[in-house]
């Protein structure tokens, strides 16, 4: 009787007990991936080029001589990588690959930034591509939703007044 007690306790735990380990695998799993996911993303943004062309972008938009800049052949190359680099970032984002909350706490006000002063040229090229840089777009939109819904806000970086959602167009949404 007592053995049979014990075979049945063993085939009712088996299970939970699997299932525990099971859960607490697929945890980790998640957990693990979304860190080496903050990784590249780091490697991507803490790069020498990547920070050098975003500091040059942002002085020469308070310069008023962004436009000037971007008719250098080189550096609009740089450019170009900069903001790949963050519709790339938007498109791991859009699929739940990164953290969105961390990655918004650690690198969201500079994105927006970036964004804010590169809009004219990103409009420009949508005349011709009408999807480009949609992720880019998408996130820092939506970064200036979480971040003033926690009462902060960003501020234009030649006239350091707080922007406003309009400033930074509409989202793009694929049919």
């Amino acid at each position: 009787m007592t053995e049979d007690i014990i075979l049945i306790l063993q085939f009712m735990l088996a299970p939970i007990v699997a299932t525990t380990i099971a859960a607490f695998t697929i945890h980790y799993a998640k957990k693990s991936h979304k860190r080496i996911a903050m990784m590249d993303v780091f490697h991507m943004i803490n790069n020498d080029l990547q920070k050098t062309t975003e500091d040059k972008i942002i002085k020469l938009f308070k310069e008023e001589k962004l436009d000037e800049g971007l008719k250098n052949q080189e550096f609009y190359e740089y450019v170009k990588k900069v903001w790949r680099n963050y519709d790339q970032i938007g498109s791991l984002i859009k699929n739940g690959l990164i953290p969105k909350k961390e990655f918004y706490n650690l690198f969201g006000i500079k994105m927006t930034a970036l964004y804010f002063c590169l809009l004219l040229e990103i409009e420009r090229r949508r005349k011709t591509k009408p999807f480009s840089l949609l992720y880019f777009t998408n996130m820092a939109i939506d970064f200036f939703e979480y971040w003033t819904k926690k009462g902060n806000e960003i501020k234009n970086p030649r006239t350091n007044s707080p922007l406003k959602q309009s400033d930074l167009g509409e989202k793009i949404k694929i049919k």
